[in-house]
Parts: structure tokens; sequence; C-alpha cells
């Protein structure tokens, strides 16, 4: 009897993990409840974020987080990201990516996600409205005057 019950002890412990297990995975790429950005918080989100845009996602190798450049403002974060991933032709290309981010009722939303050397416009126009960069500068190859 004894070791009939330590048997379904055991089996109800195994059970009670496995679910724990299985539900940590399905929320691996959650981004709710989030209240502020942090670094790790941010780059994770930038990954996330990137691998929807790719072609083939599953080939995606990103460079590690300590190479990501992350800056966080209030509810902003900016961070640029690169990654190795095959392109629609099968080739490993590196690509670096800028992903402009905010935090709206709780989740982590994507405004501007796009390869480091596109969409120069948006990327000021986004700067100069989260107060990044000055209001004054409107040449594109001043970036080094962020605050």
């Amino acid at each position: 009897m004894r070791i009939l019950f330590f048997i379904i002890l055991g089996l109800l412990i195994i059970a009670v993990l496995s679910e724990s297990k299985n539900t940590n995975k399905n929320n691996k790429n959650e981004i709710t409840n989030v209240n502020e950005f942090d670094r790790r918080g941010a780059t994770s989100s930038c990954m996330y974020f990137i691998k929807q845009l790719l072609h083939d996602p599953n080939s995606a190798d990103f460079e590690t987080s300590d190479n990501a450049n992350v800056q966080i403002k209030a509810n902003h974060a900016i961070v640029v990201r690169s990654v190795r991933a095959n392109n629609a032709f099968g080739a490993n290309r590196l690509e670096s990516f800028i992903c402009f981010m905010e935090i709206r009722d709780g989740t982590i939303q994507p405004i501007l996600i796009t390869p480091k050397d596109k969409n120069t416009a948006e990327i000021l126009v986004l700067l100069k409205s989260w107060g990044i960069l000055e209001k004054s500068e409107d040449n594109p190859t001043h970036r080094s005057h962020m605050r």
C-alpha cells in the first residue's frame, strides 16, 4: 500500500513539473503586462519582431546581446541588433536592424522595425518626436548629436 502511495505521488509530481515546463514554453514570446523597458526585455522583444520579418526565421542567428545598442527613454526603446539569416535565395546574410518600440497598455508594440541603412527619414522623425535627437537637427549624417 505504501509503495502504491509513493508511485502515485511521484506520477503527480512529474505531471505538475511537465505542465509547468509546457506553460513556460508557450509564454516565451509573450510581450504583455510590461510597465517599463529594461535592457533584456528590449533586446529580446526586438529579436522577436525581427524574426517576424525574416524570410526564414528558423535560420536566424543573432549576435550576443552584449553587442546590441540599446537606448531606453521612458516607455520608448530603440535597439540595434544584428542577425545572420537565410534570405529568399538561400544565402546566409548578416543584416543590422533598428527596432523602435513603445509600451502601450502594458504591451510592447513595434513602431518601426527596419534595416539599419534604410528609412532614414522615418528614423529621424521618430528620434525627434521621442526627444532623442535635437528638433533643430535636420542633417541625417549628424546622428552623433543624440542626447
